[in-house]
């Protein structure tokens, strides 16, 4: 590191040009070559040249995959935002609380997940052993356990859903252009 705090020339070449250098001779002489690989460490990695073109085949589907993810979650986020500024306010209402229930499910699943961790699992091979059906045991055993994890995380969804909202409401209340916004409003009804 240099005095000024930050990283010097040297790791600059080595994060941009000799790293990546390795990196690619690496992958080029384990890919096009029958090379003993035992030598690494005593490893034997012959099974992962013997699978190689099955793992190009996978790291093919893993990209294709996610770029197509990515460019349908980038078409459908610029769809929303688009909608969020249509003048038909229940349209609004229902894009806003379609982007906040999506928000917030990792919340409530990972509260839920961790209230359920706590739970004894011979809870329910109890239940199931005296009889009780699997919608039974849900309703008897499950969702009582899960109670705690519901409630603390529609509580946190809740209260990011709020804050967001006056966040955003906050930062729209800046005065609409005239082109946007061509006549006043009165007793609370805008045009």
């Amino acid at each position: 590191m240099t005095k000024a705090g930050k990283p010097g020339i040297w790791a600059d070449i080595l994060l941009w040009w000799i790293l990546p250098a390795a990196l690619t001779f690496a992958i080029v002489a384990w890919f096009f070559s029958d090379v003993n690989w035992s030598f690494v460490g005593g490893l034997d990695f012959s099974v992962i040249y013997t699978y190689r073109i099955a793992l190009l085949q996978g790291l093919v589907n893993t990209i294709s995959i996610t770029s197509f993810s990515l460019l349908l979650g980038l078409a459908l986020g610029f769809a929303f935002a688009c909608l969020l500024y249509v003048p038909f306010a229940p349209l609004r209402w229902v894009i806003v609380s379609y982007i906040e229930i999506l928000r917030d499910i990792p919340l409530v699943a990972s509260a839920v997940e961790s209230s359920l961790r706590q739970m004894d699992a011979s809870l329910e091979d109890a239940a199931r052993g005296l009889g009780a059906s699997w919608v039974m045991t849900m309703r008897r055993v499950i969702l009582p356990a899960a109670r705690p994890g519901l409630v603390a995380g529609g509580l946190l969804a809740a209260v990011t859903a709020v804050a967001a909202r006056h966040v955003s409401t906050k930062a729209s209340s800046v005065r609409p252009t005239p082109s946007v916004r061509t006549q006043p409003c009165t007793s609370g009804v805008c045009t």
